[in-house]
């Protein structure tokens, strides 16, 4: 393929991941592509199954990059993971046994459900014993 097909399918792949999220990849196909557009433009002619080969070789690199280096250092811990289990909370709203209510957690406010046999109050500390999702499983402290 000419050098300039590949920078133009490259590019386009580029703009296609900002419309379909896909982890990057379709964002490392296109600059792999791009990449073998410009071995070509530089004068490294190659019949069209080694482009095709150099082009997934980029594409397994770029991507062995960063899924096992770049992808854990850039993402974003759950800010309700249960990291948060064993620490306390402040019952926003009254919460009856088996009730769902509202939290106060490092000073923000989130969905609670009572899973302790006591009701707790509002303004009163509660432990937080997990998160399902967003929610603080909470119970009273005695």
């Amino acid at each position: 393929m000419p050098w300039w097909v590949w920078i133009v399918t490259g590019t386009a792949l580029m703009g296609a991941e900002i419309v379909v999220a896909l982890d990057f990849y379709l964002f490392f196909i296109g600059v792999a592509a791009v990449l073998e557009g410009l071995l070509l433009l530089a004068g490294l002619d190659a019949p069209p199954w080694v482009q095709w080969l150099s082009v997934s070789a980029f594409f397994a690199i770029e991507a062995g990059v960063y899924q096992f280096w770049v992808k854990d250092r850039i993402t974003q811990p759950d800010p309700l993971s249960d990291g948060v289990a064993g620490q306390q909370a402040i019952a926003v709203t009254a919460m009856a046994p088996g009730a769902r209510g509202k939290a106060e957690q490092s000073g923000a406010q989130w969905d609670a459900h009572n899973v302790g046999d006591a009701a707790i109050e509002a303004g009163e500390r509660c432990l937080i014993e997990r998160t399902e999702g967003l929610t603080l499983c909470v119970r009273r402290i005695d």
